[in-house]
C-alpha cells in the first residue's frame, strides 16, 4: 500500500511536473507575442491606418493586412490629394494670369498713335486715322468644361470653336467688353483670348479678379488704346447660386491714341441671370442703381501723373443686364424702361428725352430688338439656342 501511495504521488509529481514544464513554452509564446506587439506598432509608424480592429485596442498590422476601414481612410488621403490638384488647376489662372496690362500715364510720349502703328491691322489704322473707335460689347458664353446645352453636350457647346471664329473677327474692334468667359475650369481660353490679342493689336487689357468666390465675375476688357485706370465692383445684391461668382462690374479709362483729352470710360457688367420672376427684377434694379453709383464714383477720378490735363471722360456702358428689350408682341418690356428708370441718375434730363440713353433703345420708335437668339426646333423637337448661333460650325 505505502509502495502504492508512492508510486501515486510519483504519478502526481510527475504529472505536476508536467505541468510545469507546459507552463514555461505558454510563457515563451507571450513573450514572442509581445515582441510581435512592438514591432507591429513599429512599422505601424510607417504605413499609418493600418489597424486590425479585431485585436483589442486596434492593433497595427503590417500593409497587406489593411482592414476595410482603414482602406477606406487610404481611399480619403487620395481623394483629398486629387481634390487639392484639381483646385490648383482650376485656380490657378487667378495667379498665372495677371489682372490686368496698363500704360504709364507719365510716358504718353513713348506711345505711338494706332494710325502711326505698322504693327496695327489696317482697319485699325483707317479707323484711328478717321477719329473712330469701334467698340463691341458681347457675351461670350464660354461657359466651364463639362457644363453644356444638352443639345451640343458631344461637342461641348462648340467653345473652341466660336471662340477661333470672334478671334478671327478681332481686327473690326479697338475696344472689347466681353461677359462670361470664365477663368475656372476654362481650359485656359481666357488666357488664349489675352494672348491671341496682344499678337492682333490688343496690348492693354483688364480682367475680373478672383474675390474670394468659387467663381470670378467673368468680366473682361481689351484696348488697342492706353487703359491707364482700372476698377472692379461686386454686387453686393444677388440671388441664388449666383452668390457663388463675383458677378458686378469692371471698369477701364481709356486714353485714346494716348492723348489724355479724349478719354473714355468703359463700363462692363453682367448682371442676375434667370429669375425673370419673383425676386428676380428687383435684384437686377438694385444691382443697376449699384452700377450707376459706381459708374458716378468713376467717372469723377483723375489720372495720377497725367502728362497734359485730363479732360472730363465720355462714358460708355454695356453688359449683359439680362433684361429682354421687348416681349413675344412686340411691345417694349416693362423691366427694359425700370433699367432706363433706375440709370436716369446718369442723365441731366429725364430718360426717355436724353440721347445717350435713346440710343440704347435701338430705334428711333422705341421698340428694342429681341436679346435673345430666336430658337428654332432640333430633329427630336427640343429648342435649341446655341445651335442657332452655331450654324457657321457646321451643325
Amino acid at each position: 500500500d505505502n509502495s502504492m501511495a508512492d508510486n501515486e504521488n510519483g504519478l502526481e509529481m510527475a504529472e505536476l511536473g508536467s505541468v510545469k514544464k507546459k507552463v514555461g513554452p505558454a510563457g515563451a509564446q507571450s513573450s514572442t507575442k509581445a515582441a510581435e506587439t512592438g514591432r507591429k506598432e513599429f512599422d505601424c509608424k510607417k504605413l499609418p491606418f493600418c489597424c486590425d480592429v479585431q485585436q483589442p485596442g486596434c492593433i497595427c498590422q503590417q500593409g497587406d493586412h489593411c482592414t476595410c476601414c482603414a482602406g477606406c481612410a487610404w481611399a480619403g488621403v487620395v481623394a483629398l490629394v486629387v481634390v487639392i490638384l484639381l483646385c490648383f488647376s482650376s485656380f490657378w489662372p487667378c495667379w498665372g494670369l495677371a489682372q490686368y496690362e496698363l500704360a504709364d500715364p507719365g510716358d504718353m510720349e513713348s506711345f505711338v498713335a494706332i494710325h502711326d502703328d505698322p504693327s496695327q491691322p489696317s482697319l485699325a489704322r483707317e479707323r484711328s486715322q478717321m477719329g473712330i473707335i469701334s467698340v463691341i460689347n458681347y457675351n461670350l458664353f464660354m461657359r466651364p468644361q463639362l457644363v453644356t446645352d444638352p443639345d451640343t453636350m458631344l461637342e461641348n457647346d462648340f467653345k473652341d470653336e466660336r471662340l477661333d471664329d470672334f478671334i478671327a473677327q478681332l481686327d473690326q474692334y479697338d475696344v472689347l467688353l466681353l461677359q462670361e468667359l470664365w477663368v475656372v475650369l476654362s481650359d485656359g481660353r481666357k488666357q488664349r483670348l489675352v494672348a491671341e490679342a496682344r499678337e492682333a493689336g490688343f496690348p492693354y487689357y483688364v480682367r475680373g479678379k478672383c474675390l474670394g468666390q468659387p467663381i470670378d465675375s467673368m468680366l473682361l476688357i481689351l484696348s488697342r488704346h492706353p487703359l491707364v485706370l482700372v476698377e472692379e465692383h461686386t454686387f453686393e445684391s444677388t440671388l441664388g447660386g449666383e452668390a457663388l461668382a463675383s458677378k458686378g462690374i469692371l471698369y477701364a479709362r481709356a486714353w485714346v491714341n494716348g492723348n489724355s483729352s479724349n478719354a473714355v470710360d468703359f463700363f462692363t457688367t453682367h448682371m442676375l441671370a434667370g429669375y425673370d420672376a419673383g425676386d428676380g427684377p428687383s435684384v437686377r434694379s438694385t444691382q443697376t442703381q449699384e452700377l450707376v453709383q459706381f459708374v458716378q464714383a468713376q467717372n469723377e477720378l483723375r489720372v495720377d501723373g497725367a502728362s497734359s490735363v485730363e479732360t472730363q471722360p465720355a462714358i460708355v456702358i454695356a453688359g449683359d443686364f439680362n433684361i429682354d428689350g421687348r416681349d413675344q408682341h412686340g411691345v417694349t418690356n416693362q423691366h427694359f424702361w425700370q433699367l432706363l428708370s433706375d440709370m436716369s441718375p446718369l442723365n441731366s434730363s429725364n430718360a426717355l428725352s436724353n440721347p445717350v440713353l435713346q440710343s440704347m433703345l435701338g430705334h428711333g420708335d422705341f421698340v428694342m430688338p429681341v436679346t435673345y437668339p430666336e430658337p428654332i426646333p432640333t430633329d427630336d423637337g427640343l429648342v435649341s439656342n446655341l445651335l442657332k448661333c452655331n450654324e457657321s460650325a457646321g451643325n
